[in-house]
């Protein structure tokens, strides 16, 4: 499933006797994001699945996800360059400031995301993408930001910046994998309604393009606005 997106521009503690008071938000600014990768059982497939190993080192990998933006939904998309790909721990890197800025605010975008997956990029066209090699799972995300959210409301910067580098999973996968896993609905409820909602129109033998289709008939539909709202709330 390709997808035309847009590209991102890549506390102390002290204790007293009874209570636990926070220094005032110092951002970290050469903090790190971790994705850790995670080997999994392979599924059937007629697909070659890429290992952690190959995801990381691979000069193309990218990242997308979906999320809300200034009221609407947009879909965005990341290339790890080598400074943010490291070989030796099998990980991928995103900055701190993807969750918290540099004045302290909380940044929803990667973890409002939803349809979060690892792409190969397509040759040398930063437009296209090609087969998906992994995927971060819904529950994963959502997790991660009930907890960040919980220590952001309590001021407890330090365990927030601890998160970044245990919070984040993703798992290698084929193409035809991820499509199992979304419509199993691992992927959120968005995803699924997406994918089943183009495997519906795709088989009336219309000739739009998945961004044609995606852009002018779902993201207009009734049903779509309906998940968005089931979401938000």
């Amino acid at each position: 499933m390709k997808r035309f997106v847009l590209m991102l521009a890549i506390v102390g503690v002290a204790f007293t006797a009874c209570d636990k008071k926070e220094e005032p938000y110092r951002f970290r600014g050469t903090e790190t994001i971790y994705l850790n990768g995670v080997e999994q059982p392979k599924f059937k497939s007629t697909m070659t699945q890429y290992t952690i190993a190959e995801i990381v080192r691979h000069p193309k990998t990218t990242i997308l996800y979906t999320s809300e933006c200034g009221g609407a939904e947009l879909d965005f998309y990341r290339l790890f360059a080598k400074e943010w790909r490291d070989t030796i721990n099998n990980r991928l890197l995103m900055q701190a400031s993807d969750i918290l800025t540099n004045d302290g605010e909380l940044v929803y975008g990667f973890i409002s995301a939803y349809d979060v997956h690892l792409q190969l990029l397509d040759g040398d066209n930063l437009r296209r993408v090609g087969d998906t090699c992994g995927y971060i799972p819904q529950s994963v995300i959502d997790s991660a930001r009930v907890q960040i959210e919980e220590l952001y409301t309590q001021e407890r910067y330090d365990e927030i910046y601890e998160l970044f580098h245990n919070a984040f999973t993703f798992y290698p996968c084929t193409g035809d994998e991820y499509k199992q896993l979304v419509l199993q609905g691992v992927q959120g409820r968005m995803a699924q309604a997406t994918l089943q909602a183009w495997m519906e129109f795709k088989a009336t033998g219309s000739s739009y393009t998945y961004n044609d289709w995606y852009s002018n008939i779902w993201k207009q539909s009734e049903e779509y606005e309906q998940i968005r709202a089931e979401i938000r709330n």
